[in-house]
């Protein structure tokens, strides 16, 4: 389980089939704002992992980011990104991802 602070309204996307539009309206704000987003991804190895990330290009089955988390470009496949969220409106609450 991760925690990590949040605030008392949280903007959170789960990527399934009704989180999916939103979820790329959140990719699609990073990288127009240059923002970060949390997202919590899992891998081809089913290794789970918190990233904080800039998107710098979306494309139809994966995004390109800089993960801040490993300070790197890295390429992320959509469907393995299992959650979303904008890191300034989480700052004060505590928030558990299962």
């Amino acid at each position: 389980m991760f925690d990590f602070p949040a605030q008392k309204e949280c903007t959170f996307v789960y990527n399934g089939e009704k989180g999916a539009d939103k979820m790329n309206g959140l990719l699609i704000t990073s990288k127009e704002e240059n923002m970060p987003i949390e997202i919590m991804y899992i891998s081809g190895k089913g290794e789970i992992s918190h990233r904080t990330i800039i998107v710098k290009e979306i494309l139809i089955d994966h995004i390109k980011a800089f993960c801040l988390s490993k300070q790197q470009p890295r390429i992320f496949n959509k469907s393995n990104i299992l959650s979303a969220v904008k890191p300034k409106t989480c700052k004060n609450k505590k928030v558990n991802y299962a």
